[in-house]
């Protein structure tokens, strides 16, 4: 059985209230944040701790 997380494995914070996260499936190494009339398409590090 996997060990429980406790905290978030990845945190992000944005100017204002998110409005849509995008995670593609063809694309996993981006995700596409909406928020205010803003687009934000970032690359996560998933793998700094």
């Amino acid at each position: 059985m996997p060990s429980r997380i406790e905290d978030p494995i990845l945190a992000y914070y944005a100017e204002s209230e998110v409005n849509q996260v995008q995670w593609s499936k063809t694309q996993p190494d981006w995700v596409a944040i909406c928020f205010d009339k803003k687009l934000q398409i970032l690359r996560p590090n998933l793998n700094h701790h």
